[in-house]
C-alpha cells in the first residue's frame, strides 16, 4: 500500500491519501497512521482521500470494519472524519449505506463526500 499522510496547518486537518485496495487491514493501517499524525499535532479532524483506491472487500466486511472505528487505538468520539471517494471506483450507494451505518453506531462524526471543498467545509465548520 502506498500512503501519504500530511498535516495541513492552515485548516488543522490531517490528510491521508492511500493508494491500495480497500481492505480491513489497509483501512485500519491508514486510520492508525493518520491518528498518530493527528495526535502529534493535537488534531481531531481527519480527511481520507480514497479516490485512487480499488474496492477490495465485500460489503459485509466493509460494514464490519467501519462499524468498529472506536476499536482502533487512539480514535475518540471527538474525532471528525471526512472521506472523499470516486464513484467510478467505489459505488455511491455503498458509500451512502456505510455512512449511514457508521453514523447510527457509537462512532465519531463521519461523512462521505464527492467534493473535496465540501468535505473541508464540513470538517472545519
Amino acid at each position: 500500500m502506498q500512503l501519504t499522510i500530511l498535516y495541513d496547518a492552515d485548516t488543522a486537518i490531517v490528510r491521508a491519501t492511500p493508494v491500495a485496495a480497500i481492505t480491513k487491514e489497509n483501512v485500519r493501517k491508514t486510520i492508525q497512521r493518520a491518528l498518530k499524525v493527528a495526535n502529534d499535532h493535537d488534531c481531531l479532524l481527519l480527511f481520507f482521500d480514497i479516490r485512487k483506491c480499488l474496492l477490495g472487500q465485500s460489503l459485509t466486511q466493509g460494514l464490519n470494519t467501519m462499524s468498529h472505528l472506536m476499536d482502533i487505538p487512539g480514535m475518540t468520539f471527538k474525532h471528525k472524519t471526512a472521506v472523499i471517494f470516486d464513484p467510478e471506483r467505489y459505488p455511491t450507494e455503498r458509500a451512502e449505506f456505510i455512512e449511514n451505518v457508521v453514523n447510527n453506531r457509537a462512532n465519531p462524526a463521519f461523512r462521505i463526500f464527492l467534493n473535496e471543498d465540501e468535505a473541508v467545509r464540513w470538517l472545519t465548520g
